[in-house]
């Protein structure tokens, strides 16, 4: 009588599972920061010639003199900037106002940071001096200019006129940027640079022409060639107030009470750092993007996405030309403000509000303009967003009200969409540039904001596109997280989030446009190549590396710009400034810096981090949700649950913190009470995610057509969910509905071609219905893709075996083991294919290193126990086939095995108690047996499991 061995089919199939497994901050509306210009108010009273001279001071020491400006005052002190090398090696100066009274001056130690041409001597008088006028905006060339200061030969005050010719995208070593004009003398080093037509300062000189030790090398160490810099030579140069600001020692602007600096083009982040393929997208994005002004001090931006003779048409979001208060209704009107749109050339057009095109329940407007001027449009991408996708965001953000918007170019990458809305927490903040901060809550996603990102984006950018690779706009910016309420205002911590491409290409269908006045594109980027990658991985590292922080909401922002671009022990470093100066948000730098270590890895210290942040407010939500998020990145899931309840009691109408719960609950094998928990997800946000995530606890309580009419509900929703129609094939393979099966991973693949799992599952899906052949090709496919993918070998090494091609077999379970060297289920498998090429003692090998991995592993057992048969050794078989019956004693092949040797030694009572017993746990197997070749028990195709 044959022995019997059974094939075994093993294991599920992977199972994606929207998982979030990154930050969940809060949200607040973007903010910029506030802050006036600093300036006296009979300042309006004086010329501005006459300013110039109020402003200017003779600066006298042991060794040399020079000039001075009076920047600011405190009390009876006052603070005068100038350069370093008038006063360098002196602690005491004399200080010659305009009055002619001299007064005794401290030359203060703080250094500035970058180790610029500059330096602040201070005094103090009972006597009231005018301090100058601060400009709010950037120098430019071609503005004209009074220069002030004395001369050191005569002594006397020296206002000479000028013109910018030169603003250099780099400063030169000592922080030198403004080039301009006029007979500046020797001794007026450190006197004002007056923006004529404004009469506000705008820097300060220092360098005049043809200096006798002339050093042009600029910050980052690159010299001009000599051409470029005679032409240098030719001009005299001066550092811009806005670098005089962003160095100024800490302590003095402290004590001065000095406004922040403008992130403008002079700000080291600048756009002209790009290079390659990236500089040329950034220069095609601002010929399309446009800057939108409000007469209430806002502003945002927007895109030109067609034309009809001469009428141009913008995309913004409504929030940039509606700036109705987040707490109002949706049906109130909106504020009665004016818009002026400004173009990449400068020219300014006044738009009419009563045309706005506001659209209902999704934040975009369509504004127009009317110009004769030729400018290009954007392309609209009619597909998502591809998940890890490089994308970037253009726009002008805005510091203050009183700080020129700037155009930046943030790079990126994006989640996939129902990912990155489980990212985001339940807040978050509109981007438009006005100073006022309010929760958005979770229904905002309603708006249409399902495009998650990670590009830096400011107050200002709202309204601005995202762009993929390709150029085409793949969405339209208008969202941040963060938090509201802390002394200093809004904190931007967290992601960026817009509205999808598709939904514009839906507004441009149904608007009254001709379909031939504006262009959509089908043709998704293609993934990035060697120096491509290199050239955007640079782009999205441009953080500021040596900033001036004023206090710790800007350390904390600082942070979040390095945590989103990667830079994690950067990012640490920030957030622990914030958490050295101790404000009474200490909480979301602790936040800051568990979501930093978690990107490291270090999951016991951003546990104890986020630890830390609950303990200093025990209602912060988001806090609560990335603890529960780390402890099960950590494999405490106890831990992860009590996190996440403790956020549920304090916002029970959160649907992510549900969701979360779900999959929490799911880890811990509660299918039941994570079914619960998704059924409350989906009850307050019926989410493709939620649906599919529910299924997936069905699922795993085999209530398979259950979790099938989830994921249908969910692919009617989202009809290009990949991990959702890859989920229902496994629950329509699981009820043995292998072509439905079939189908569902065809799908997945003819939207996303390089679906690895997806071609893995569909292989063992032909291998249910035998056919081997198609089976092989798509284990081919998936193994192209991924030389890594162990169950694509493992799969393949089962369908070689079953069309007899051993030696193909044993080279693909070779594979699988080199990859996981622990796979019991491959060392099984090989020793079947040795056992049936009777190259015995090999297997018997393999059975004995699956065993040794799996004590309890019973097919092992059985296996072993049929080559110990083969080879007449008879109670080594009966031994392994009683290990096998006593792990599992539902097992009749096992039975049935040790019957046949117990009938080969004459020992036909115990045969026949095997046979009976076999024969009640499975009425079908004698007799089939005994009339079939005999069939070696192997582990089936192994599905992809997560």
């Amino acid at each position: 009588m044959r022995r019997l061995t059974v094939l075994v089919l093993c294991g599920g199939l992977w199972f994606p599972g929207l998982v979030v497994s990154g930050m969940q901050p809060g949200v607040a509306r973007a903010a910029g920061s506030g802050g006036a210009a600093v300036r006296m108010a009979q300042a309006a009273q004086l010329s501005p010639e006459e300013m110039l001279r109020q402003v200017t001071v003779r600066i006298v020491t042991a060794d040399n003199q020079g000039s001075g400006t009076l920047l600011a005052k405190q009390g009876n002190r006052y603070l005068v900037l100038t350069n370093r090398h008038g006063v360098r090696g002196q602690t005491q100066a004399q200080v010659q106002t305009a009055d002619g009274q001299s007064h005794r001056a401290q030359v203060r130690s703080a250094e500035f940071q970058g180790n610029p041409d500059l330096a602040v001597v201070e005094f103090s008088s009972p006597r009231t001096y005018q301090t100058v006028p601060l400009s709010s905006f950037t120098p430019r060339e071609g503005m004209t200019l009074w220069v002030g200061g004395y001369e050191a030969e005569s002594g006397r005050f020296q206002a000479i006129e000028s013109s910018i010719e030169r603003v250099l995208e780099a400063p030169l070593r000592q922080g030198y940027q403004i080039g301009y004009g006029g007979t500046v003398q020797q001794g007026m080093s450190g006197g004002p640079i007056f923006e004529q037509g404004s009469g506000e300062l705008i820097g300060i000189n220092g360098v005049m022409a043809y200096p006798i030790r002339g050093n042009y090398q600029d910050e980052r160490g690159q010299q001009p060639p000599p051409e470029q810099q005679a032409q240098l030579e030719k001009l005299n140069w001066g550092i811009p107030l806005q670098r005089v600001l962003e160095r100024v020692p800490v302590i003095v602007a402290k004590d001065y009470n000095l406004p922040a600096p403008n992130t403008s083009e002079l700000n080291p982040v600048a756009d002209s750092q790009n290079v390659g393929w990236v500089a040329e997208l950034e220069k095609k994005a601002r010929l399309f993007t446009v800057r939108i002004d409000s007469t209430s001090g806002a502003n945002g931006s927007g895109v030109i996405v067609a034309r009809q003779g001469n009428t141009y048409t913008v995309v913004t979001a409504a929030h940039v030309v509606c700036e109705r208060p987040q707490e109002e209704s949706a049906d109130q009107p909106c504020p009665e403000h004016q818009y002026t749109l400004t173009t990449h050339d400068g020219r300014r057009v006044q738009l009419n509000p009563r045309q706005f095109q506001i659209r209902e329940g999704i934040d975009l407007a369509v504004v127009q303009f009317e110009s004769a001027e030729t400018y290009p449009l954007a392309t609209i991408a009619n597909y998502k967003a591809q998940a890890d996708a490089p994308v970037f965001v253009a726009g002008f953000p805005k510091v203050s009200a009183l700080q020129d918007s700037s155009w930046q170019f943030n790079g990126g990458r994006t989640f996939e969409r129902e990912q990155g809305v489980l990212q985001v927490s339940s807040y978050s903040l509109r981007q438009n540039s006005e100073g006022l901060a309010s929760a958005v809550a979770q229904p905002a996603f309603g708006e249409g904001y399902e495009l998650v990102y990670t590009s830096q984006t400011g107050g200002g950018m709202s309204g601005g596109p995202v762009l993929d690779h390709n150029g085409h706009v793949v969405g339209i910016h208008g969202l941040t997280e963060g938090e509201t309420e802390t002394r200093d205002g809004a904190i931007q911590l967290g992601y960026s989030l817009g509205i999808p491409s598709q939904s514009l290409v839906g507004i441009l269908e149904q608007s009254k446009l001709a379909r031939n006045s504006y262009q959509v594109s089908d043709q998704v980027a293609a993934d990035l190549m060697g120096q491509e990658v290199e050239e955007f991985n640079q782009s999205i590292l441009l953080v500021e590396k040596t900033p001036i922080r004023r206090n710790a909401k800007d350390w904390i922002e600082l942070g979040s710009q390095y945590w989103r671009a990667r830079q994690y022990q950067e990012a640490v470093e920030a957030f622990d400034e914030a958490i050295a100066q101790n404000p009474d948000y200490t909480y979301l730098a602790w936040y800051g810096k568990s979501l930093a270590l978690g990107g490291q890895e270090d999951y016991g210290n951003s546990i104890e981090a986020a630890k830390r942040a609950t303990q200093l407010n025990r209602n912060y939500v988001p806090g609560l949700d990335w603890l529960g998020s780390i402890y099960r990145v950590n494999q405490d899931f106890e831990s992860a649950l009590q996190a996440i309840e403790q956020a549920i009691q304090l916002r029970p109408q959160d649907a992510n913190l549900w969701n979360n719960k779900g999959l929490i609950l799911s880890d811990l094998e509660r299918y039941e009470e994570a079914r619960t928990a998704m059924d409350q997800a989906v009850r307050l946000a019926m989410r493709p995610a939620f649906l599919s995530n529910r299924g997936l606890a069905l699922s795993s309580l085999q209530r398979y057509e259950e979790a099938i009419a989830d994921y249908t509900q969910a692919i009617q929703l989202d009809p290009k969910a990949t991990k959702v129609y890859y989920n229902r094939g496994i629950a329509f393979y699981n009820l043995k509905r292998h072509e439905e099966a079939i189908a569902d991973y065809t799908q997945v693949l003819q939207i996303d071609p390089k679906y690895t799992q997806a071609y893995n599952n569909r292989g063992t899906a032909f291998g249910a219905l035998n056919r081997y052949e198609e089976a092989i090709a798509d284990f081919n496919q998936a193994i192209q893709i991924d030389p890594k993918l162990i169950q694509a070998y493992y799969n393949r090494g089962v369908a070689f075996y079953t069309l007899k091609r051993y030696e193909e077999a044993i080279a693909d379970f070779n594979q699988a083991i080199q990859i996981d060297p622990k796979l019991i289920q491959a060392y099984n498998n090989r020793g079947v294919v040795y056992a049936d090429l009777n190259r015995y003692e090999e297997a018997i090998a393999d059975y004995n290193q699956a065993i040794q991995i799996d004590p309890k592993l019973a097919p092992a057992y059985s296996n072993r126990g049929n080559t110990f048969a083969d080879l007449n050794r008879n109670e080594e078989a009966i031994a392994d086939y009683t290990q096998a019956i006593l792990i599992n004693p539902k097992d009749a092949s096992a039975y049935y095995n040790r019957g046949v040797v117990y009938a080969d030694l004459n020992r036909y009572e115990e045969a026949i108690a095997d046979y009976n017993q076999a024969i009640r746990l499975d009425p079908k197997l004698v007799p089939a047996v005994t009339t079939q070749a005999e069939v070696r028990k192997v582990w089936g195709f192994q599905k992809i499991e997560q």
